[in-house]
Parts: structure tokens; C-alpha cells; sequence
């Protein structure tokens, strides 16, 4: 047989969906959650003068809903404020799921502490 005439196609295999995406549950209760940017601000009042600044997209796991948080650093410390800000809006979520960033893993710790 010649392979060129009669190919194969590959044929993706689907992993099975956690059962957190498949449970009806509250609004972010159960979230994803990603850094992403940076993206260059000016300033309010000095206008020549540019920063940095991130943006945390928190993602309901059931809904598929966003909610955007800026954040002007890319540490732990800003990440806390910034799930505080979002905890004050929507809710404390139950579960979280995150890549493994450093001021994640920062912040787990802390949140671990407490």
C-alpha cells in the first residue's frame, strides 16, 4: 500500500473533564484562575511617566463567566490583594485552579498560614 494514497489521520484523544465543570454549583465557587500581560499604563497625574501593570483573569469553572482584576505587580502581595478584591465582589471560592507561577506558589503558602 502506498502511503501517500491511503494515509492515516491522527485522531486527537479527549481527556475527561474534571468534575468540578460538570457539577451545578454557585456563581465562582469553583474558578480558574491566569496572569496575564504586561501591559504599558501611563501614569494619571505625570503623564510621560509609563509603568507596568498585569491582569488576573478569575474563570467561573461551570458558567465559563469572567471577572478581571488589574494588578499594577507581579508579586504575591499583589495577588492577595487582588483575590481580595475579588472575594469582596463575588464570593470566597471553594477551589481554585492555577498554572504554577511563583507569587501563586507565594500565595498559597500564605493563604496555608493563615
Amino acid at each position: 500500500m502506498c502511503k501517500v494514497r491511503d494515509p492515516k489521520l491522527m485522531q486527537q484523544q479527549m481527556a475527561k473533564l474534571p468534575t468540578d465543570r460538570l457539577q451545578p454549583s454557585p456563581p465562582f465557587s469553583k474558578i480558574m484562575l491566569d496572569y496575564f500581560g504586561p501591559f504599558s499604563v501611563k501614569g494619571e497625574i505625570q503623564k510621560r511617566i509609563t509603568g507596568k501593570a498585569w491582569a488576573i483573569c478569575f474563570t467561573d469553572l461551570c458558567s465559563r463567566a469572567i471577572h478581571i482584576e488589574p494588578v499594577y505587580g507581579y508579586c504575591a502581595k499583589e495577588f492577595m490583594l487582588a483575590l481580595t478584591r475579588f472575594a469582596a465582589i463575588r464570593g470566597w471560592p471553594t477551589t481554585i485552579y492555577s498554572d504554577p507561577g511563583s507569587q501563586i506558589v507565594g500565595a498559597e503558602r500564605e493563604l496555608a498560614e493563615a
